[in-house]
């Protein structure tokens, strides 16, 4: 079942990319749109979402293509997902890229993970910062002590550090989806509906998708 997901991509290659805007927090606590070198206006109070959250807006950027490309921080983790704007009434899947620098035994590690969510159910949340799962994945892979990547193909070993966290992990990125979507449900004006699948297209709905460790 999970080749007919495996070509899911969020990344944005704005080399193709007619023309895109990117929103930025202010010194201020307000925010600004940039749509280039000179042009700088005010843009939606929707951002003000992140005001009354620990979460931490990074950048926001809106491609051609409708697609919404989000980077923000919970804790010490950058965490990237784009989503499609168009599509916002059967959205079945998020793609997230975390990101983190660790103490190393010897130097520090930058561990990036992707992480692929399958979406069951929405619940309109501004807030959630519990990542146990997260952690100690990140302090699991850390402990691999490798440069590079592992990928779908490396499933066995990443089965090894995760098998038993799996099911917190994927109650953490179910909350961390749903704030995502509710602020994007704010930011657009568009009502978010799920588009589900019987059976569920991955076990525990949630797969992931790469670890990438280099030094920091």
């Amino acid at each position: 079942m999970l080749n007919k997901i495996s070509n899911i991509n969020n990344g944005v290659d704005f080399r193709k990319s007619k023309k895109f805007n990117q929103y930025k927090r202010n010194g201020d606590s307000s925010y600004s749109s940039r749509e280039n070198e000179h042009d700088t206006i005010k843009i939606s109070p929707a951002l003000n979402f992140f005001d009354n959250s620990s979460w931490r807006l990074r950048n926001i950027t809106e491609s051609s293509d409708e697609r919404i490309i989000i980077s923000f921080e919970i804790n010490d983790y950058e965490l990237n997902v784009a989503i499609d704007s168009s599509t916002l009434h059967q959205v079945s899947f998020l793609k997230f890229s975390a990101g983190k620098i660790v103490n190393g035994n010897f130097r520090n590690k930058k561990i990036q993970i992707d992480i692929l969510v399958e979406l069951t159910r929405f619940y309109r949340i501004n807030n959630y910062d519990n990542l146990g799962m997260l952690d100690l994945l990140f302090e699991r892979s850390l402990n691999l002590n490798f440069n590079g990547e592992l990928t779908k193909n490396d499933k066995i070993l990443i089965k090894e550090i995760s098998g038993d966290i799996i099911t917190g992990l994927q109650k953490e990125f179910e909350a961390i989806s749903c704030g995502v979507l509710s602020f994007i449900e704010s930011y657009t004006g568009k009502k978010v509906d799920l588009r589900k699948h019987d059976p569920p297209l991955m076990d525990n709905h949630l797969v992931i998708d790469k670890i990438k460790m280099l030094d920091g």
